[in-house]
């Protein structure tokens, strides 16, 4: 579980560009779920997301996943638990090295690093099962560079290999932006499957609202650092394209 409390971020505080990105903001996100994001530029989405990760730190207020304060924790600590994934589908992945040796670079990000990074017999038949369910016949082209693939086999495989070991929080920050429709409708549910299966919170900022009614369990509009919309459960299930385009009139 994700718990803020009276969470405050400015930019250049005190001079003309001052911004008011997030302002005393409260909420949660329970295990499991997929929230969505959505606003106006500058409204404090990608803010929040960077705070999360813990790139930027708030000014004021509290941080909290599973109740130790994200503050407290080291950033080498915190990419045990929390994993990113950006627009661009080139920034998750070395493009040098082959599919195999990608996936081995990302299960180093749970475990005591080491000098030797090694991969077996017993490593290369996990990884292919676990990329065998994309169904694009990636497990039989595991030595191929990751630079060789196409923007949306890199970023399903961005997404599997964030994922590849024990998570408790996924950030998404437009992972959708740079695919055609067909690989961004993947990339989607791909995520929900991921989500529900590992019980972890996903947090994705999206500009497209069809997708806030196609997929996720819960939807949160911000405005000028604070949340004007929070709609969950029946409610969002029963939201239509029409009235939440209206949110933005």
């Amino acid at each position: 579980m994700i718990e803020i409390l009276k969470l405050n971020k400015t930019f250049h505080l005190g001079s003309e560009r001052q911004v008011i990105a997030v302002q005393n903001l409260d909420i949660s996100f329970e295990n499991g779920s997929f929230n969505l994001l959505i606003g106006s530029n500058g409204s404090g989405k990608s803010t929040l997301l960077n705070l999360i990760a813990g790139t930027i730190l708030p000014d004021s207020g509290t941080i909290s996943i599973n109740g130790k304060p994200i503050q407290s924790i080291p950033s080498y600590k915190r990419s045990t638990s929390i994993a990113r994934i950006f627009q661009d589908p080139t920034a998750g992945t070395a493009p040098d090295l082959s599919l195999l040796d990608n996936f081995r670079l990302a299960s180093l990000r749970t475990q005591k690093k080491g000098l030797r990074i090694g991969v077996d017999a017993a490593f290369r038949k996990v990884v292919a099962a676990h990329v065998s369910i994309l169904d694009m016949g990636l497990e039989n082209r595991l030595n191929q560079p990751m630079g060789s693939f196409s923007g949306g086999q890199r970023q399903a495989l961005t997404l599997l290999m964030a994922t590849f070991d024990k998570l408790d929080v996924l950030l998404l920050d437009e992972p959708t932006a740079a695919l055609d429709p067909k690989s961004a409708v993947r990339i989607l549910e791909l995520t929900q499957r991921i989500v529900a299966e590992k019980k972890i919170i996903a947090i994705m900022v999206t500009h497209e609202l069809r997708q806030c009614i196609q997929v996720g369990t819960r939807i949160i509009q911000l405005s000028e650092g604070q949340i004007i919309r929070d709609v969950a459960g029946n409610t969002k299930t029963q939201l239509r394209l029409e009235e939440l385009a209206n949110w933005f009139a």
